[in-house]
């Protein structure tokens, strides 16, 4: 029994990634709940987030899968073809791919609530600012591509060594906080501003 619980051990995923793993799946409900009141809003009654919330489940799960994997390898590297060198690329690619989740997620999130806010105040800012995120997403994303490109040539022609390759990662991993941190400031004001429309409208209602 001992020897069994000892071989579970070995696919335990690091502190690291369960920590990023929980991050990502409280901004994912946060992100297919606010769908949720934005199709009750605006989309018609047959309209379902069933679709949403399972192929979410599913991208989720499967990073899950992705840091079990790391963790078994991590403790078999010497086993494997690439050694250390295998090992720090899929942990690396694994937290810049959690990055990337972390902005696509709470880009959308904010996405969405500027389409809420839209369906009170109007359309007309609501479209642009929708434009922008859209398009800011998309920019991201492609950086994104070509940074994973870069990074598996590097990796595989062996021409950067290890402490390079860990510092080009630390620098996409920046710019990836960076983004985040614009979104989450973007969706913190908007929600604010909505808030305070809410009240005032409330305060015009009552007499």
């Amino acid at each position: 029994m001992s020897e069994f619980l000892r071989s579970l051990m070995h696919f335990a995923p690091s502190l690291t990634h369960i920590m990023g793993l929980c991050w990502l799946f409280a901004e994912g409900f946060c992100l297919v709940y606010v769908r949720w009141i934005y199709l009750r809003l605006y989309s018609p009654p047959k309209r379902s987030n069933r679709f949403f919330l399972l192929l979410s489940i599913t991208v989720f799960l499967f990073l899950v899968a992705i840091a079990l994997y790391i963790a078994f390898r991590s403790y078999q590297h010497a086993g494997f073809p690439g050694g250390k060198r295998a090992v720090l690329y899929l942990n690396s690619t694994f937290w810049r791919s959690l990055c990337v989740a972390w902005v696509l997620v709470e880009g959308l999130i904010l996405w969405y609530i500027i389409r809420i806010t839209g369906l009170f105040q109007g359309e007309a800012g609501s479209t642009v600012l929708s434009i922008t995120v859209i398009l800011t997403l998309s920019g991201f994303s492609l950086f994104y591509v070509y940074f994973e490109y870069l990074f598996r040539l590097f990796s595989f022609q062996e021409m950067l060594g290890i402490s390079r390759l860990v510092n080009l990662s630390r620098f996409f991993i920046k710019v990836s906080g960076f983004m985040w941190i614009f979104f989450e400031w973007a969706v913190a004001i908007k929600g604010l501003q909505f808030l305070r429309f809410l009240r005032a409208s409330a305060e015009e209602r009552i007499p």
